[in-house]
């Protein structure tokens, strides 16, 4: 009796450990993104010798808002790069292909980083109800192309997380358009 036991709780300890989730697993996230915007900072890095204009974007699923604070509310996916670097004379994003690289070259944005509890870059937000997780970017790249009056991005992204999960996610659509230089008066 006590051999069948055993062997009971190791087989139900195997079927257990089997169909429990581990950390490794693919999560998918939302691959349609339907809002955005786009914030134009011109040379925002001029002080630092860089004359590539610089350029952001924050890009929703369908199931997030965002509040009169600016902060996004709802459950969905949220794709946002922060420092994408055009040419001196570009203020909107050109037609073509943008990989992740850290020499600021035009059609190149960064990676995502962690500092000081400060997150910039490329990242991805999963946000819940009540709750959020960011996910960095490792590397990636996008291809921006028009379609009358809409903007499609296509993305790879490979996020820094331990499954190395590849998020691939299109935007399409009007993209609103913020000049965010400073304004000297």
């Amino acid at each position: 009796m006590n051999k069948r036991f055993i062997t009971y709780l190791l087989l139900s300890s195997l079927l257990v450990a089997c169909n429990t989730p581990t950390p490794d697993e693919k999560k998918e996230y939302e691959r349609i993104l339907d809002k955005g915007y786009a914030v134009f900072y011109g040379d925002y890095y001029s002080d630092a010798g860089l004359k590539n204009n610089i350029l952001s974007l924050d890009l929703y699923s369908s199931g997030i808002t965002l509040d009169n604070s600016g902060r996004a509310t709802g459950v969905g996916t949220n794709v946002y790069l922060s420092d994408i670097f055009l040419q001196p004379t570009d203020t909107f994003l050109p037609q073509g292909k943008y990989v992740t690289d850290t020499t600021a070259a035009p059609m190149t944005f960064l990676a995502g980083i962690q500092y000081d509890n400060e997150v910039s870059g490329a990242y991805l937000l999963d946000i819940k109800e009540n709750s959020y997780s960011v996910l960095l970017v490792k590397r990636g790249e996008m291809n921006i192309s028009f379609s009358h009056d809409s903007t499609i991005i296509d993305f790879t992204l490979l996020l820094a997380d331990s499954a190395h999960t590849v998020y691939n996610g299109q935007y399409r659509g009007k993209l609103i358009y913020y000049d965010g230089r400073e304004k000297n008066d």
